[in-house]
């Protein structure tokens, strides 16, 4: 399983490192190396965290396919229980009638041998009696006082032989059709048994199944609030300084507009850098905050270091870190007419100096709410951002 929040948490830290290293006040030019190290570090954090969005969509298709297979095992392991229920039931049921039908087979074969035995004595008796022949008139009884002759015995003995020849061949027939259904049974609770055995390896079987999938659910549930909490952590930290880029922005705007005069401003004498414009004045959908709002300026294609010329003559008021802006110059060309250079990695020029049009006032970066190597753009009539592209 891929594991983003461990590269989440990495770009947090990145994001940390470097939001809190370009806003820093009085960043020297002597740690440009440092600054785009920063910078760096803040890119490949905005890149990361379209990742981490692209991650977030991964992780709640798997955590949605893995859910599925965790509620079908969880419904196959109630029918198997549903089922091993009477089983086991009809189960224990034949386990009793069998033990009860083995003992009246064995109660059955006692009464068998028993009455076998008083056969067997009574063919004695009567074989003997008839041994005696005529030598004996009459015979005593098992009563004293009765007397009776010797066929009358034979008689008895006879009829006494009937009787327990019937039995045991009741007792017989009642045996074996004891043993049977003895057989039978046992069969059928053998047959049963083994359906039985089959659910509960089903059910074990699932439950062996169900216990990682739910774990495994478990992890990309984490995993899931995880990469929202570090996806809404980032949000937050760049909404933090969009806030106070937009402070910065209103404070640049009220100092031009302190400094007095009005217009409509006149065309550019220079091209700040030779790149095209990216991206224009208005509305826009941020590649950072993943959301539509104004974009103040002209975004103009340049790699890092391009030189950044002023694009006409005037004063710098502003030169230095800008909190969204990066390093920032910000020039006044009188009439109420301003432009700023945003997102530089390094600054040629100091507050005061007085510049000439296509004078060279610091070289392109990525400094700020930047996504790579670029000059963002901005002219200023009385302090309040017009459409650049005009001006160009």
């Amino acid at each position: 399983m891929r594991s983003p929040p461990v590269r989440l948490l990495l770009v947090v830290v990145a994001l940390a490192i470097g939001l809190a290293g370009v806003s820093a006040p009085g960043y020297a030019q002597s740690n440009n190396d440092r600054r785009r190290e920063l910078q760096e570090q803040i890119s490949e954090a905005s890149a990361a965290e379209a990742a981490a969005l692209a991650d977030l969509a991964e992780i709640r298709g798997r955590r949605a396919v893995i859910e599925a297979r965790v509620a079908e095992l969880e419904t196959q392991k109630a029918a198997a229980e549903a089922k091993l229920a009477p089983l086991e039931a009809e189960e224990a049921r034949l386990v009793a009638e069998h033990a009860a039908l083995q003992a009246q087979v064995a109660a059955t074969e006692a009464k068998l041998a028993d009455a076998q035995d008083k056969l067997d004595r009574t063919a004695a008796g009567l074989y003997m009696a008839e041994r005696r022949g005529a030598a004996y008139d009459v015979v005593f009884t098992a009563e004293p006082d009765e007397i009776v002759s010797q066929q009358q015995y034979l008689d008895r003995i006879s009829e006494k032989r009937r009787r327990i020849v019937d039995r045991v061949t009741v007792l017989r027939n009642d045996l074996e059709s004891q043993r049977k259904q003895l057989e039978k049974q046992k069969a059928a609770a053998e047959a049963l048994a083994a359906e039985a055995r089959a659910a509960r390896d089903q059910i074990a079987a699932l439950v062996a199944e169900l216990e990682p999938a739910r774990q495994q659910a478990a992890a990309e549930a984490a995993a899931e609030e995880t990469a929202l909490y570090v996806i809404r952590s980032n949000k937050a930290q760049y909404e933090g300084e969009l806030a106070a880029m937009q402070a910065t922005s209103g404070s640049i705007g009220g100092r031009l507009r302190a400094r007095g005069g009005s217009g409509g401003g006149a065309p550019c004498e220079a091209r700040p850098v030779p790149g095209p414009i990216t991206s224009g004045y208005g509305p826009r959908y941020h590649p950072i905050l993943h959301y539509n709002r104004m974009h103040t300026g002209a975004d103009m294609r340049a790699g890092s270091g391009t030189p950044i010329r002023a694009c006409r003559s005037g004063e710098v008021i502003i030169s230095g870190s800008q909190g969204g802006y990066g390093n920032a110059v910000v020039i006044d060309h009188g009439g109420g007419m301003g432009t700023l250079y945003a997102h530089q990695s390094q600054l040629a020029v100091s507050v005061g100096d007085f510049v000439q049009a296509g004078q060279i006032i610091g070289y392109v970066g990525t400094t700020g709410m930047s996504t790579g190597p670029h000059l963002h753009f901005e002219v200023r009539l009385s302090g309040n951002p017009v459409d650049p592209t005009p001006y160009l």
